[in-house]
């Protein structure tokens, strides 16, 4: 989720505008490599959400996907003149409409976009809209030169596997960053980055962060189920230090946001991570997979999310049931659950049934905490900001 239009407006800013070229839309058909690349991300999401996040399919949310000059689209509102051609399925839901962009997207929400290497999910918008779903085709990451040690195909899966899931995670969190910014006051601008922003000049506070996570990592890897459990509770112990001796005073509102973009961070890398390795799936050996899903650990919210849910893979196997129940628990919630505490720490909240039910009015104008252009997993400097 990077930021909230950047919920995920991942984007990249140095990746350029692609070229547009001029001529008749023949080229925009839902061909056979067209189809290949969508179907190969739609099988993933599938086999995603039955094996790996244990979630009942649910209607896909308006597709927009393109190239340098094409759309593919299951939206009624981005290209309303399209040609009707069938498509790959994702779920129930065909895509059904080509049509050329000529260097602007519209999104369903009525904005238009520069186009640009981008990945993002985004809730509804005041109105009633639906959510909606935005991703570059491979060629544009091609053009951008972005790489990877998995390899680009795989990584590209990895990246709509990761935005995709947060599609599964608005009906609770949208509502809690909701409650958040009217509790808070927090700025319309604020991202997933935001504790790393405030905090990443602190020398003494990315020491902790740093400890903290790799003891995670540690735990995720130990050798035995009791070595694992007292890694972890050292790494419980760090978070909980770290939360009292910084989250103060003007900074206690990042409390709650830590523990939130943990989780769907968090969460968002592992559905990518445990993908990459199911032999079903990207099929990689695990330590490369979790390499080339770290990324080197740039991004603390997704590096010690994922940290989290490999440790609660080792203590709390089912816990993907909690995290995504009517009143799901966040991820250091979770730990504390899998480690015997008696509730969870200050700030790491179950959300209950009245927040997620809620549909709380935005303000007017107001973005949402969740909207990403760039992309976590993607090496080069060239694909960030």
């Amino acid at each position: 989720m990077r930021t909230l239009l950047p919920l995920f407006f991942f984007l990249v800013a140095c990746a350029g505008t692609p070229r547009t070229p001029s001529g008749p839309l023949d080229g925009c058909a839902v061909d056979a490599p067209t189809t290949a690349w969508m179907q190969r991300w739609f099988d993933a999401w599938r086999l995603t959400q039955r094996d790996i996040l244990k979630v009942g399919p649910q209607g896909a949310p308006p597709m927009v996907l393109f190239d340098a000059r094409c759309v593919w689209t299951t939206s009624d509102t981005v290209a309303p003149a399209g040609r009707q051609q069938p498509g790959p399925a994702l779920g129930d839901t065909p895509l059904r409409w080509r049509t050329a962009h000529h260097g602007h997207l519209s999104l369903p929400h009525g904005k238009r976009v520069p186009v640009q290497l981008m990945s993002f999910a985004a809730p509804a918008e005041q109105g009633g809209g639906k959510d909606f779903f935005v991703m570059a085709a491979p060629s544009v990451w091609e053009q951008a030169r972005v790489t990877s040690d998995l390899g680009l195909e795989k990584l590209l899966v990895a990246v709509f596997l990761h935005e995709m899931t947060h599609t599964r995670q608005f009906y609770t969190f949208l509502p809690r960053m909701d409650a958040l910014t009217q509790k808070w006051a927090l700025p319309d601008d604020l991202n997933d980055d935001a504790v790393q922003e405030r905090f990443s000049g602190t020398p003494e506070y990315v020491a902790a962060y740093h400890q903290e996570r790799d003891l995670l990592f540690a735990a995720a890897a130990a050798s035995t189920a009791p070595e694992s459990r007292a890694l972890a509770s050292q790494a419980l112990a760090l978070m909980k230090q770290r939360h009292a001796q910084w989250f103060t005073g003007a900074d206690e509102r990042y409390r709650e946001l830590d523990s939130v973009f943990l989780t769907l961070e968090g969460i968002g890398q592992w559905a990518a991570y445990q993908w990459t390795r199911h032999p079903l799936g990207g099929g990689v050996e695990p330590t490369e997979t979790l390499k080339g899903i770290r990324r080197g650990g740039t991004w603390w919210s997704q590096d010690e999310g994922l940290a989290l849910c490999l440790v609660l893979d080792r203590l709390l196997p089912t816990w993907t049931n909690l995290a995504f129940a009517p009143e799901p628990l966040e991820v250091p919630a979770l730990l504390e659950r899998a480690l015997g505490n008696a509730g969870p720490p200050s700030g790491h909240h179950h959300v209950p049934a009245d927040v997620v039910a809620r549909a709380s009015p935005r303000r007017p104008g107001a973005k949402h905490h969740h909207q990403k252009l760039v992309v976590p997993m993607v090496d080069a400097a060239s694909v960030r900001r």
